[in-house]
């Protein structure tokens, strides 16, 4: 039986062409996930919306948990640059928001606890039930 041996040369080449191309769509993968991440942490606070709504803190945990995601990573960080600074770089003043947040939430009820001094202690006022004293009147005859 006669071979050409050119299935001997073929097949490594198609095994590290394959190679080549899966770790190169792992580190693109991974890259993207990794700069959305970084763009995030630099990007100010303040551009995400007011601190009880917790955009920034979303958008970090939603990049991380895709790192655990097969191709999570390179999603969330073209959602990341497409949905959440895209309008920032049009010119809005504040990032998108991810889908997994839901709608904005209402303002707290309370000041916020940090850096804000209690207020002045005010005494409980009388119990409803209670009664007021009745005015000085001149007794009746």
């Amino acid at each position: 039986m006669e071979t050409d041996h050119t299935s001997s040369v073929a097949l490594p080449i198609a095994f590290s062409a394959f190679f080549v191309g899966m770790m190169l769509l792992f580190v693109v993968t991974y890259g993207a996930g990794l700069a959305a991440l970084i763009s995030i942490a630099r990007t100010p606070s303040e551009l995400f919306g007011p601190w009880w709504d917790n955009t920034k803190q979303s958008w970090v945990l939603g990049i991380a948990v895709s790192f655990f995601v097969p191709f999570g990573s390179l999603i969330a960080g073209i959602m990341w640059f497409s949905t959440g600074k895209g309008p920032l770089r049009h010119g809005s003043q504040l990032a998108g928001r991810p889908f997994w947040m839901g709608p904005p939430k209402p303002p707290p009820y309370f000041n916020p606890p940090y850096n804000q001094p209690p207020g002045p202690y005010q005494p409980p006022g009388p119990p409803p039930y209670f009664d007021p004293p009745p005015p000085n009147q001149p007794p009746t005859p």
